[in-house]
C-alpha cells in the first residue's frame, strides 16, 4: 500500500511489541504505517499531534522486523528537544537511546552500543566526517529549518541522507509560510526531483529588489515571498503527494484544550508617552529612519527604550509592568510562561515576578542553564518560565495552562508554533489561556489592526528593527497614525546569566 492509499485511511490495525505505555490514536497509527511504507517521507502534522511519538513507534516497529538493528538510526534535533526524544525512547520502547556529547571531538559515542543516536544540527555539521563513515539505515530530522539549500548545515545533512535507506523529516511549517524550507525538505527526501529555479518558477511568488552597492554598481536580490497562487499551492501539494503527509486537528477530530485568548489593553504611563512622542519628533526631524522608529516605539510600549531591566522597580515605569503585577497576582500558585521577542523586556518582567516571590526560570538563546530551568519548570520546582523565540518550536509544556505575551509575534505561523507549546493533545488542562498585553493608542495597536493588510509586517522584528525594512514611507505613516491619548502629549548590557535567581 503506497502513501496515497494510506492517507485515505482513518485507522489501521497495528500492534507493536516493545512499545510500552503509549496508547496511539488512530491517526497516529496511520502515521506509523506511512513511515513504515514510505522509505523517504515528510511528516508535517500540526503542532502537538505527536510527530515524535509516531516516529518512535515506527522505529520500534522497524526494529521488530529487523530492518533496523544496532548503531544504524540517527535522530537530529534542536538541543531543547533531545531530552524529550531520549526520554520517550527510554521510557516507552525496548530500545537503547544515546545522546551524543557535542564536545566529543573524537565521536567516541560512535563506538558504543545503542539503537538510536540523538545529535544536534551543529554537531552533525561539525562532525560530518566521522558521521558519514557510519552506514545509517534511518535518519530522522526533527524541525529541520533549512531556509535554503546552500547552507553548510543543509549540505552536511544531505551527505548523510543521500546514503541512508530511510529519511523522515518532521516539520509543522506550513507551505504558505516557508516555501524555501519546503524545497530543502524535498531535496532531502527526493534529491534531484526538481531544480530550485524550476521550483520557484512553478510554485513561488518572487520579490526582487535592486539597490546600488558601495562600488556604485546595481545589484538585484530576490526572495520567495509566498506561493504564486492558491492554484500553485494545490499543485505543489499534489507534486509532493507521494512523500508528504500532513494532518490538522480538524482532520483527526482530536479535541485540544479550549484556547481562551484575553487581550489586556494598557495605556502608556506619562513617562512613556513623553518618550514615545520624542521618538516621533526625531523621525519627523529626519534623525532616525522609519524602521528604527517603529522598533523604538515598540520597545517604549513594552516599558523603556533601553535598560528597562535595570530599573530597581521596573513596574513603576511601565504600564505593561503594572498590568503584569496584577495578572501574576490573579494566577495565584498556577504556573505561567512569559514570552518576549526581546531580552531586556523579558528580564524586566522576570525581575517583577521575582519580586513577587516567584521562582523564575529562563529558556532563551542567551542562557546556558536553559535545559535545567526547563526540566525544573516541568517538574514544578519553578513557578514560571520566561522565554524568547528560542522556545518557539518543539518544547512540550503541557503542564502549564497560562502564557503571557509581553509583546506580539507578527507572524501567524510562529505564533501558532509558540502557542503549541501548551496547546497539546496530552495537556492536563481543560482550558489554556493566552494573555496579550497590548499598549493602546500606539503603533503596537496600529500594527495589529493593519496586520492582515501588509504581509511584510509578518516578518520578525529583530533587535535592529529590520523586520520592517521593506515597508514604504506610506505604510509607516499609516502605522504612526495618531491615537487619541497621544494627541495632547507633548546597547543592551543585561543577560540572563547575570540575573540573580
Amino acid at each position: 500500500m503506497d502513501l496515497t492509499q494510506i492517507k485515505s485511511l482513518k485507522s489501521v490495525q497495528l500492534t507493536i511489541p516493545g512499545l510500552y505505555g503509549l496508547d496511539l490514536y488512530p491517526f497516529q497509527k496511520v502515521g506509523v504505517a506511512a513511515i513504515q511504507s514510505t522509505p523517504r517521507i515528510i511528516l508535517g502534522d500540526d503542532v502537538g499531534l505527536g510527530k515524535t511519538v509516531q516516529s518512535v513507534a515506527a522505529i520500534q516497529l522497524l526494529h521488530n522486523t529487523e530492518e533496523l538493528v544496532r548503531n544504524d538510526t540517527l535522530i537530529i534535533a534542536p538541543k531543547a528537544m533531545r531530552p524529550d526524544w531520549y526520554n520517550t525512547i527510554k521510557t516507552h520502547t525496548a530500545m537503547t537511546p544515546k545522546i551524543g556529547d557535542e564536545s566529543d571531538k573524537a565521536c567516541k559515542y560512535m563506538k558504543q552500543k545503542w539503537n538510536v543516536l540523538i545529535l544536534g544540527y551543529p554537531t552533525a555539521r561539525i562532525r560530518i566526517e566521522e558521521l558519514e563513515k557510519n552506514p545509517w539505515r534511518m535518519i530522522v530530522l526533527d524541525e529541520g529549518m533549512f531556509k535554503n539549500a546552500d547552507s553548510q548545515t543543509f549540505n552536511a545533512i544531505r551527505r548523510l541522507t543521500d546514503k541512508a535507506q530511510r529519511v523522515v523529516i518532521l516539520n509543522a511549517t506550513s507551505m504558505e509560510v516557508s516555501l524555501g524550507e519546503i524545497y530543502s525538505h524535498i531535496e532531502l527526501v527526493s534529491p534531484g526531483l526538481i531544480s530550485y529555479d524550476n521550483f520557484k518558477t512553478r510554485f513561488c511568488r518572487i520579490e526582487r529588489k535592486t539597490f546600488r552597492t558601495k562600488y556604485k554598481t546595481l545589484k538585484t536580490v530576490e526572495k520567495i515571498a509566498g506561493p504564486k497562487s492558491l492554484e500553485s499551492l494545490r499543485e505543489l501539494k499534489e507534486f509532493m503527494n507521494k512523500f508528504y503527509i500532513k494532518r490538522s486537528y480538524a482532520d483527526v477530530s482530536i479535541q485540544l484544550p479550549e484556547k481562551v485568548t484575553k487581550n489586556l489593553p494598557v495605556e502608556l504611563l506619562p513617562i512613556q508617552k513623553k518618550a514615545y512622542v520624542e521618538q516621533i519628533k526625531k523621525y519627523k526631524d529626519h534623525e532616525i529612519k522609519g524602521a528604527q522608529l517603529l522598533f523604538n516605539l515598540l520597545r517604549i510600549a513594552d516599558g523603556k527604550l533601553e535598560n528597562w531591566a535595570k530599573e530597581q522597580y521596573p513596574e513603576e515605569v511601565s504600564a505593561k509592568g503594572l498590568a503584569l503585577v496584577n495578572l501574576i497576582g490573579s494566577l495565584g500558585n498556577q504556573q505561567f510562561i512569559v514570552y518576549s521577542t526581546y531580552l531586556d523586556p523579558l528580564l524586566a518582567a522576570a525581575k517583577i515576578a521575582k519580586s513577587m516571590g516567584k521562582r523564575v526560570g529562563f529558556f532563551t538563546g542567551a542562557n546556558d542553564s536553559r535545559d535545567q530551568h526547563l526540566a525544573e519548570f516541568k517538574a514544578g520546582t519553578r513557578d514560571c518560565l520566561f522565554i524568547t523565540k528560542a522556545a518557539q518550536r518543539g518544547l512540550n509544556l503541557e503542564n502549564c495552562a497560562h502564557m503571557i505575551m509581553l509583546n506580539q509575534l507578527y507572524n501567524a505561523s510562529a505564533r501558532t508554533q509558540l502557542e503549541g507549546r501548551i496547546s497539546r493533545i496530552n495537556s492536563k488542562h481543560k482550558n489554556i489561556f493566552i494573555y496579550n498585553l497590548i499598549a493602546t493608542d500606539t503603533v503596537e495597536e496600529n500594527i495589529l489592526t493593519l496586520l492582515d493588510q501588509r504581509e511584510a509586517i509578518s516578518a520578525y522584528i529583530n533587535e535592529d528593527g529590520d523586520g520592517f525594512k521593506d515597508l514604504g514611507e506610506d505604510q509607516i505613516e499609516k502605522i504612526l497614525k495618531a491615537r487619541k491619548s497621544l494627541i495632547d502629549s507633548v546597547g543592551l548590557e543585561n543577560s540572563v546569566d547575570s540575573f540573580e535567581l
